[in-house]
């Protein structure tokens, strides 16, 4: 059984590497040359790691800036957004005051119309009353015998003529007009 089994197939011999691709060996003076070489890299890395750590430290700088005005930023808008809700909050008790303002104003100009058309009903009766009212109008001569009037106190001469007018309260009014000497006189004889 074991005769039968393939064989495995050996790799083919790798070519002799020629002498004058061979590594140089490792002498004085090929170390000599190869040192300043590593030095050389090692100092650029540690430049380019300083350089990478600079830049590191400044992008961190400018990312801390840049946070630091964002937030301010979002400080000065949320101040402005407050001074709208304050400004929004004010115009709105204004305009509930202009409201009660208007509404006083109309109560008391609904007041006023009613008072008004209960004076206008007022003055309508009363001057019903008064074009129904009688009024006695007589014509007298008046002397010195005439009522109210006093001979001892009155300035008046004996030739007036004038008007007696009683009203429908009782009162008596006496116009009397000179015929010599003086302008219409009005005198209330009781």
């Amino acid at each position: 059984m074991l005769r039968h089994q393939t064989q495995p197939k050996i790799a083919a011999p790798m070519r002799p590497v020629q002498p004058a691709q061979a590594p140089a060996m490792q002498t004085e003076g090929s170390l000599s040359k190869t040192l300043p070489a590593l030095t050389e890299i090692g100092e650029h890395n540690l430049a380019t790691k300083q350089d990478l750590q600079r830049w590191m430290h400044e992008l961190q700088d400018l990312i801390a800036k840049d946070i630091s005005t964002i937030k301010a930023e979002v400080r000065q808008n949320t101040d402005r957004v407050h001074a709208v809700e304050e400004s929004v909050s004010t115009i709105g008790n204004e305009i509930t005051h202009l409201k009660e303002t208007l509404y006083t104003m109309q109560t008391a100009h609904q007041a006023l119309a009613v008072q008004v058309s209960t004076q206008g009903d007022h003055l309508r009766r009363n001057h019903i009353k008064l074009r129904e009212a009688p009024a006695a109008i007589t014509q007298a001569s008046f002397s010195k015998e005439a009522p109210g009037h006093n001979p001892a106190t009155s300035s008046c001469p004996k030739n007036h003529t004038g008007v007696l007018i009683s009203t429908a309260g009782g009162a008596q009014l006496t116009t009397h007009r000179s015929t010599r000497h003086h302008p219409m006189l009005r005198h209330d004889t009781g």
